[in-house]
């Protein structure tokens, strides 16, 4: 019931879901959608227009058009609930982070039942307290991911949302007008955890970003925050799915178009983009089971130091649990400074097994704190071509050379003690995990409860990827040759 309700309202309002796709829900799998007949290749699954989102950018006095005004034509008469749907004061405003107000915008909009626009919407999520990601879980089971590369993550997020709930409290305090008390920390919870699955990032929705952008008070960002998109939210995430995001200025809307047929029965994905089963358990609650066509088990390494931007490295690191030539390593694959097919396209020469399932960002960045780079490209005989090639050009074509082992004797050395910190490092990662080891009776595993079973399933993935890149190394290539 609440799902039609949801269509029909949505629908009302300038939304589109293609007439043979349906909302589906199970205990297991949550909402999803679901072909009702045969789905064409291409064709538009589901739109979501802007003045149906719901963020920061509807707290802006005026919202940039076409979002929507949420206290526009409201009654300042407080419904049932006790929650009157007024402005926040402006104090509040001013000084909240851009995604805690969306946060509160959402737990006011929650708070005024039907009297919310959103109210069909709101009614079709999950509700408060049964959202079980990790940074919400009990203690007890929160501590089951500890020597994990997770257990900082959670701590962390713990620690912002509290401090971020504090500070908006105090700020709302004494408001009277729009009874703050009913904004509790578990609400913000909730809200932090909706958002936190559910939505998308402005400029990859927004049809007008540009424009749009330009209203943004002085110092905010699009990246700041982010959007809730009614009913076009209800796709679970397919990281193989083939989609498109198609956004038109004329009519203000985005629409979903998956570049595969669906038949009758199939679920229809989107695709929320390369994510580890690290950071979907994170932000979703859940991981993706290896296939025969794909895996998503990494353990992430951060970034190292000052080096690393030096070398044009962007984000953290991963170990695989398969070699990034593997079809199934897609995620690695694709964050490769070099491409698996370009590598091969440089080279005829194997990468070496020790580098294998290690992101290449990372070799990179452990050689440059050994060697400058205008040093390295010296060594190895491209410091001529380099003026005649883009920095990116370089940059592969000596790290081509280290990922197979085909440099000077002089970096054979550097090579080894590369091996040695990333062995290290595995190493005190697959300590850290058994210094926390968990053991459990298997008659005990039925009365996990679905957290802990995350806990543990996650754990043993973690164990699996660290010793798959601890068999694979191997020095006797470098070593061999040096001799």
């Amino acid at each position: 019931m609440v799902y039609q309700e949801l269509i029909d309202w949505a629908k009302e309002n300038g939304a589109t879901l293609n007439d043979a796709v349906t909302i589906n829900h199970s205990p297991e799998s949550g909402a999803r959608f679901v072909a009702t007949a045969n789905v064409p290749r291409s064709a538009p699954i589901v739109s979501c227009p802007m003045n149906l989102t719901l963020s920061y950018l509807n707290l802006l006095t005026p919202p940039p058009a076409p979002f929507r005004d949420p206290y526009a034509g409201a009654s300042s008469a407080p419904p049932p609930s006790t929650v009157a749907n007024v402005p926040f004061p402006p104090a509040f405003l001013a000084n909240t982070p851009p995604h805690v107000l969306s946060r509160f915008l959402l737990m006011q909009q929650y708070l005024l039942g039907h009297s919310s626009f959103w109210h069909a919407y709101i009614a079709a999520l999950p509700v408060p307290g049964s959202l079980d990601l990790p940074a919400l879980w009990a203690d007890d089971d929160a501590e089951l991911l500890d020597g994990t590369n997770l257990a900082t993550s959670i701590a962390d997020i713990r620690q912002q949302l509290a401090a971020e709930y504090a500070a908006a409290r105090a700020l709302l305090q004494g408001w009277s007008a729009g009874s703050w008390r009913e904004f509790t920390r578990d609400l913000y919870f909730w809200a932090y955890a909706v958002f936190t699955s559910r939505s998308f990032t402005p400029t990859l929705v927004i049809p007008d970003e540009q424009t749009v952008g330009e209203r943004l008070p002085p110092g905010v960002k699009m990246t700041d925050f982010s959007l809730l998109l009614p009913l076009y939210d209800i796709g679970n995430h397919g990281m193989m799915a083939p989609i498109t995001w198609a956004r038109d200025a004329e009519t203000q809307n985005v629409t979903l178009c998956v570049d595969r047929e669906h038949r009758e029965g199939e679920e229809v994905f989107n695709n929320y983009g390369m994510k580890t089963n690290a950071q979907l358990l994170v932000a979703y609650g859940f991981m993706i089971a290896e296939s025969e066509d794909l895996h998503n088990d990494y353990v992430h390494q951060r970034k190292r130091n000052a080096a690393a931007e030096q070398g044009g490295v962007k984000h953290d690191y991963v170990f695989s649990l398969y070699p990034a030539q593997d079809k199934r390593s897609r995620l690695l694959a694709e964050r490769q400074m070099i491409l698996p097919r370009r590598l091969a396209e440089i080279t005829s020469t194997h990468t070496l097994s020790s580098f294998a399932r290690v992101q290449d960002d990372l070799v990179w960045d452990i050689v440059l704190q050994q060697v400058p780079v205008q040093q390295l490209a010296t060594i190895l005989g491209l410091a001529e071509t380099a003026t005649e090639q883009t920095p990116e050009k370089t940059r592969e074509a000596m790290l081509a050379k280290l990922l197979t082992g085909d440099v000077p004797k002089e970096i054979k050395p550097v090579l080894l003690r590369t091996m040695a910190v990333i062995q290290n490092q595995a190493l005190r990662d697959l300590e850290a995990l058994e210094e926390t080891d968990v053991e459990v009776h298997e008659e005990d595993v039925p009365n996990l409860t679905k957290c802990q079973q995350l806990a543990l399933e996650y754990r043993g993935r973690c164990r699996k990827v660290l010793e798959a890149v601890l068999e694979a190394m191997d020095v006797s290539p470098v070593e061999d040759e040096e001799e």
